[in-house]
């Protein structure tokens, strides 16, 4: 009899190969905040520059209660942002995915990474509620010329 894979493994498998894919293969390392107990965490972020700028932040959060994409750009303009996330409680496992397309246009406070311009902010919906574990990928690509930076926010 062949074995069967469980659902969060295969949810797991699909999460990183849709993203894998979709998303491009030069994903930033996220680091997870590990065990502490923050309110907010950045758990992955991306940078790039150029016309038509990509950047792909990828991430995971013990005990998220929900995530944020936080953009900064270095001239207001509309960018499109790809993303998609699983999420696991025990043996139980839910994804998301979406894209959205916002505009830059406040004036940013300094970046983490030391960057300023232009920001925008976006709450993602959750897939599943008190869980343990979320795994989350975004790309953003900007319409115009300048420099991007991508961040995946965790609330806990």
């Amino acid at each position: 009899m062949p074995k069967r894979r469980s659902r969060l493994g295969t949810a797991l498998l699909l999460a990183c190969c849709v993203s894998g894919i979709l998303l491009g293969s030069d994903a930033g390392a996220g680091t997870g905040c590990g065990g502490a107990s923050l309110a907010r965490c950045v758990v992955g972020s991306a940078s790039s520059s150029g016309n038509r700028a990509a950047a792909t932040a990828t991430g995971t959060a013990a005990h998220p209660t929900s995530f944020s994409i936080v953009l900064y750009t270095s001239t207001p303009q509309r960018v499109l942002v790809v993303w998609t996330f699983v999420c696991r409680r025990g043996f139980r496992a839910g994804s998301k995915s979406g894209s959205f397309i916002t505009k830059t246009g406040s004036k940013a406070p300094p970046s983490p990474t030391g960057g300023r311009g232009w920001w925008a902010l976006s709450v993602l919906p959750k897939p599943l509620a008190k869980a343990d574990e979320c795994i989350v990928s975004a790309n953003a690509q900007q319409s115009g010329a300048g420099s991007l930076e991508i961040q995946i926010v965790a609330l806990r």
